[in-house]
């Protein structure tokens, strides 16, 4: 099989799924190849901000991501199990840009949904290897082997080589592009759990003790998604919750990686093949789907510098101001475990100075979106 598009996309997730809707909506053919016959069975990412839906509403993506997830109602801040500062935010079910907390799978289907009805092709089962793919006389040929059983091997010609495959890019390590980092040794835990009834004041609630962070965030009706930095948190967590079931558990590493460049000619690279960090702030899924819609912005003018200059270094910041919270968060080292112990010691004071402002701006700052307090 062979086939000839504007844009062959590398990587059927949130961001090769937005920046494919978006060529599209430039008169564009776009072909995603994605390596895995179906998505993923559990959901990285939980919250959907606010630049996030204003960037999305123009494809309208948007409402229907309103729709299917819980408008964040507020935020709360816990220092040794006590409530410190709790902000509660006024929801418009009509404002396009107030933040939902939305599991990943539930993202991703939307964003399939109108990929699709947009006119846009998935073919999966198939990867994209660097050895067999090449540019000549400006235009990329690459063949697609299956990666599942004994189909045949896809041949495309596109004019644009667009890497939206993830940590492990493959089309990064064609282009040859460093993506230097580091790691947490830490191996922090993460459960989705059903619960009988929803027991806190808000849908969105940190803890800090000098064990380390943790996060309860609703994923849905009486859904609840924990992340601890220990087993002993969680499992001290969940002996307070009413459980009716564990949908989903599991431990994951955590990475502080940017690549050095973003792409060249008509090779570029979007998302977690460009930068990963920590889930700390929500904000993974969310850079990536602002990178598809700046990629395919500079696509359209001409623009690519400016694209890979603005995204390279808002990525540059996030990830150098998250792995400083993140080890704070969920490292056991000496440094941390002292500097836990002061935040532990202050944020108390700094809540009854600051009341819920002390949320609000935590909030803002950590997941960029911009709310309105209803108090």
């Amino acid at each position: 099989m062979s086939t000839q598009v504007d844009a062959l996309i590398v990587g059927a997730g949130p961001t090769g799924l937005t920046l494919g809707l978006c060529l599209l909506k430039q008169g564009k053919s776009v072909l995603i190849a994605e390596k895995h016959l179906a998505g993923l069975d559990f959901s990285r990412a939980i919250l959907i901000n606010s630049d996030t839906l204003l960037a999305l509403a123009p494809y309208g993506v948007s409402q229907h991501l309103r729709a299917a997830g819980v408008a964040v109602d507020g935020f709360t801040m816990h220092v040794n199990n006590r409530p410190i500062s709790q902000v509660h935010f006024k929801v418009d079910e009509l404002d396009l840009s107030h933040p939902v907390c939305l599991p990943q799978l539930k993202t991703e289907a939307i964003l399939t949904d109108c990929f699709l009805n947009a006119g846009g092709q998935i073919i999966r089962g198939y990867e994209f290897s660097a050895q067999q793919a090449h540019e000549t006389n400006g235009a990329w040929h690459s063949t697609l082997p299956a990666y599942h059983g004994d189909a045949d091997d896809v041949a495309v010609q596109s004019q644009w080589l667009l890497g939206c495959d993830g940590f492990h890019s493959a089309v990064r390590t064609k282009l040859g592009i460093e993506f230097p980092g580091s790691s947490l040794a830490a191996r922090p835990y993460a459960v989705d759990l059903e619960l009988s009834h929803w027991p806190f004041e808000t849908n969105v609630n940190v803890y800090m003790d000098q064990d380390g962070g943790c996060l309860a965030v609703q994923i849905g009706h009486n859904h609840l998604r924990l992340v601890t930095a220990t087993a002993a948190q969680r499992d001290a967590f969940m002996q307070s919750l009413p459980i009716k079931q564990v949908t989903w558990d599991s431990t994951f590493d955590v990475h502080f990686h940017v690549a050095q460049r973003y792409g060249q000619d008509r090779a570029w690279l979007a998302g977690d093949a460009a930068h990963v960090h920590s889930p700390v702030g929500g904000r993974g899924m969310n850079m990536g789907i602002l990178d598809a819609v700046t990629l395919a912005g500079a696509v359209e003018s001409g623009d690519l510098n400016g694209y890979a200059y603005q995204r390279h270094q808002a990525a540059k910041q996030w990830v150098d101001f998250n792995q400083r919270i993140s080890t704070i968060a969920l490292e056991a080292s000496a440094s941390s475990r002292r500097t836990r112990k002061l935040l532990t010691s202050v944020l108390p004071l700094v809540g009854k100075v600051l009341g819920p402002r002390l949320a609000s701006t935590a909030f803002s700052r950590l997941s960029s979106s911009r709310l309105e307090r209803a108090d």
